[in-house]
């Protein structure tokens, strides 16, 4: 089992983990047996919206508040949003280039128009929740 010590950063994910041993008899070879920093790797818990949901206060680990984890979600699903926004923008402005195109060469464009439309709505909408959340957020 490998064993890891967290590292306090001070931006996201706010912790890092670095391995400091390969097994239990390293570890206290080390004198990290009782360090309240190190955890087994099966013990390491996965990233939540981009961040470890512990962090170190006094030296110890600790869960993130409840509270924090509902920013750090709104932070995520607003940068997520956007990554979509952008997306969609990018859809659209190319379906325009080629409306644009397809009338000046007489070419029917029909179904680019309809496409363009269902974007729109879809870009409109997210457009709308992005809002909403920044607005109201999401309460867990």
């Amino acid at each position: 089992m490998i064993y890891y010590k967290a590292t306090e950063l001070g931006h996201k994910p706010f912790i890092q983990w670095e391995s400091v041993a390969n097994c239990f008899n390293e570890l206290t070879f080390l004198g990290l047996d009782n360090d309240p920093l190190v955890l087994p790797e099966d013990k390491i818990p996965d990233f939540i919206f981009g961040v470890c949901p512990l962090e170190i206060v006094d030296g110890e680990l600790h869960q993130v508040s409840c509270a924090q984890m509902r920013v750090y979600e709104s932070e995520y699903n607003n940068y997520q949003l956007q990554i979509k926004l952008d997306k969609l923008l990018n859809e659209l402005c190319s379906i325009c280039c080629k409306i644009e195109v397809l009338k000046k060469i007489e070419e029917p464009y029909e179904t680019l128009e309809n496409e363009f439309e269902v974007k729109t709505k879809e870009y409109k909408s997210l457009k709308y929740q992005k809002t909403a959340e920044f607005l109201i957020p999401n309460k867990l």
